[in-house]
């Protein structure tokens, strides 16, 4: 699933029309019961589809080197340093995660 989703825009536009919307949904519900003063939403594509911007007030970004993050997603996900480059290569530069957006 990851190669083709990772190699075919068209496959990731349709998984992520699926996905989306009912991680968004769960968002939603987990943060109106939430009780505590401050909730913390760890979603993907946060700052990429600019879908949650009215449940967000702050955006906190935790960054390591790229090769840290090759390392670590290489030792998770058991990918090869190639594969792990190319998902990042299809997500939000890094340098744009730092503007506040």
């Amino acid at each position: 699933m990851r190669r083709l989703v990772f190699g075919d825009p068209a496959s990731k536009t349709a998984l992520e029309a699926i996905l989306h919307p009912l991680i968004r949904e769960q968002s939603k519900a987990r943060i109106a019961a939430a009780r505590q003063p401050y909730v913390l939403v760890v979603v993907p594509l946060l700052l990429e589809t600019g879908a949650y911007r009215e449940l967000i007030n702050r955006v906190l970004v935790v960054d390591c080197s790229e090769e840290q993050q090759i390392a670590r997603t290489m030792q998770r996900s058991r990918l090869t340093a190639d594969e792990v480059r190319a998902i990042m290569a299809t997500q939000l530069p890094r340098a744009n995660a730092w503007r506040g957006r």
